[in-house]
C-alpha cells in the first residue's frame, strides 16, 4: 500500500473541505475538475457523466472546449475501444486504472480511437476513476502526454474518491430541497403567504414575503399553540400554522381585517364611516357596532348607507371587500 506524504494529505483534505461546502452540483463539478487537476498534475481533466442506460448526460473538461467538433463525434463513436471504459462496464469498484494497465504503447497506438482522437490531443496515457451516485456514474479522467502516472497518483485519487461521491449526493440533496422550497414559495406567495422554518426556537424566513412579515410582526414562535398562532395588530391579522406533514415548516398568512387608513382616505370616507366599516369588517352586526360606539342602530345604518354610496356597492360584504382591497372577494 502506497504511503502518501503529509503534503499530499493536506492537499487532499483541503480539496474535500471545498467539496463539502458546495450546494450545487454544477459548482461541485467545476471545483472537482480544477482541484483534481492540481492534485494530480496532468494536461487535461474530463468529467464524464452517464446514466444507468449508458446515455451521456454531461461532459465537462478543464481546459474548457478540450474536445470539440469532429474530435467529440469521434470520441463518442469510438469510446468503447477505451479499455478503461470496458473495465468499468464489468467492475463496480471505481478504483483508479490507467490505459497503460491494459495496453502497451504499440497496441494503444494501433487503436482507431488513438488515431482519430487521442493522437491529436497528445494523449499518451490516461488515468481515471469512477463514482456511482444514484442513477448516475461519473468517470473522471486525467490525460498526460507521456506514460508517467504513479502509485502516488492512484493512492491520492482513491483517497478522495468516496468523498467526491458523498459531496455530489449532498449537493444534489440541497438542490432538491431548494427546488421544493422555490415551488412552495411561488405557490404560497401567489396567495400572499410566506414560508419559514422553526429552528432552535427561532423563526427563519425562507421567502421574501416571510422575511417582510417577520420584520413587521416580530412574532414569538414559542407562543405557537398546537398547530397555529393568531396575532392581530393595526387592523391586520397574522396566522402562523404548521404545514401538514412537517412540524418545522410554518406558513405565514397575513390578511387585513380593517381598512388601511390611507386607503380609507383614498375612498373618501369620513373617520366615523371608516370606524364603523372597520368594526363591520371584524364581523360585528349593526347592533354590536352601535353598542361598541354607544350610538343608535339607526346611526350605524345611516353611516353604512353613505359608505355603500361612496364605494358604489350595495351591501356590507362588497363594502368590506373594496375597503380591504379585495374587490373580487
Amino acid at each position: 500500500m502506497t504511503r502518501l506524504r503529509r503534503a499530499d494529505l493536506i492537499s487532499a483534505l483541503a480539496l474535500v473541505g471545498e467539496w463539502s461546502r458546495t450546494r450545487s452540483t454544477r459548482e461541485l463539478e467545476s471545483l472537482a475538475i480544477s482541484g483534481l487537476g492540481r492534485l494530480v498534475q496532468c494536461d487535461a481533466v474530463g468529467w464524464n457523466q452517464i446514466d444507468v442506460t449508458g446515455r451521456a448526460v454531461r461532459v465537462v473538461t478543464d481546459p474548457p472546449e478540450y474536445v470539440v467538433g469532429a474530435a467529440m463525434e469521434a470520441l463518442s463513436r469510438l469510446i468503447q475501444q477505451n479499455p478503461i471504459v470496458i473495465y468499468y462496464a464489468t467492475h463496480s469498484d471505481g478504483a483508479p486504472v490507467a490505459l497503460s494497465d491494459f495496453l502497451d504503447a504499440r497496441a494503444y497506438e494501433r487503436l482507431e480511437l488513438y488515431a482519430d482522437v487521442y493522437r491529436t490531443l497528445h494523449v499518451a496515457d490516461q488515468l481515471a476513476f469512477a463514482v456511482r451516485t444514484g442513477d448516475l456514474v461519473t468517470g473522471v479522467a486525467f490525460n498526460r502526454a507521456r506514460r508517467s502516472f504513479t502509485d502516488r497518483d492512484r493512492a491520492v485519487l482513491d483517497l478522495v474518491r468516496p468523498h467526491l461521491a458523498q459531496a455530489y449526493e449532498n449537493a444534489r440533496a440541497w438542490e432538491i430541497v431548494q427546488e421544493r422550497v422555490d415551488l412552495l414559495e411561488r405557490g404560497l406567495e401567489a396567495r400572499g403567504r410566506g414560508v419559514a422554518v422553526l429552528r432552535d426556537g427561532r423563526l427563519l424566513p425562507l421567502s421574501r414575503e416571510a422575511d417582510r412579515v417577520v420584520r413587521d410582526w416580530s412574532p414569538d414562535p414559542t407562543l405557537l399553540d398546537g398547530r397555529s398562532l393568531v396575532l392581530e395588530h393595526d387592523g391586520a391579522r397574522l396566522t402562523i400554522r404548521r404545514a401538514d406533514g412537517d412540524t418545522s415548516l410554518l406558513l405565514l398568512d397575513e390578511t387585513r381585517i380593517a381598512p388601511d387608513p390611507s386607503r380609507v382616505r383614498e375612498l373618501g370616507l369620513t373617520a366615523r364611516e371608516a370606524e364603523i366599516l372597520a368594526l363591520a369588517a371584524r364581523g360585528l352586526s349593526d347592533t354590536e357596532v352601535a353598542d361598541r360606539l354607544v350610538v343608535s342602530v339607526r346611526t350605524v345604518e345611516k353611516h353604512l348607507e353613505n359608505v355603500y354610496r361612496k364605494l358604489e356597492v350595495t351591501d356590507r360584504r362588497q363594502a368590506v371587500a373594496k375597503a380591504l382591497g379585495k374587490e373580487r372577494a
